[in-house]
């Protein structure tokens, strides 16, 4: 029997193994959970985005769930596209929340753009939650086809 003013490990050597050998099988299960698990945007923090290369121009989409347009800023600086937002929650007028598991947050990203863009051609728009940018490249950075000639 232990006593609880003694160390445990002292009360029974074989303690300390079976101790050793309950976490690694603790490690092993949850391991094999994880391996499992399907991998979703809730397992991991942050901003659910992508950078697709359309041949003549990169297009750029984030899901911004919750924030409204006004609170979206976007900028291209040289090879940088810079993308910062906030989500306000707010009661209504004359209401007071009693629970909350909304909260407000900053997002802010900074991408590296694979090739030049023309600064002057980019648009933005917000339509249903998804911020969709569209890069237009340079014209020198656009692809094009080279014809071969048979000698």
């Amino acid at each position: 029997m232990l006593s609880l003013d003694r160390d445990w490990r002292f009360a029974h050597p074989d303690m300390s193994r079976v101790v050793r050998e309950l976490y690694a099988m603790e490690r092993e299960l949850w391991s094999a959970l994880d391996a499992h698990r399907p991998r979703t945007a809730a397992r991991r923090p942050g901003l659910r985005e992508r950078l697709v290369d359309e041949g003549s121009a990169l297009a750029y989409h984030a899901e911004l769930p919750g924030v409204a347009g006004d609170a979206v800023e976007v900028r291209v600086e040289g090879a940088m596209l810079h993308l910062r937002a906030e989500r306000r929650v707010d009661a209504p007028e004359g209401y007071k929340p009693l629970r909350t598991d909304r909260h407000g947050a900053t997002l802010s990203r900074a991408i590296e753009l694979p090739c030049p863009v023309d600064i002057g051609c980019v648009t933005a728009e917000l339509r249903a939650g998804v911020l969709s940018v569209r890069l237009p490249k340079v014209a020198a950075a656009a692809p094009r086809s080279i014809p071969v000639s048979i000698v």
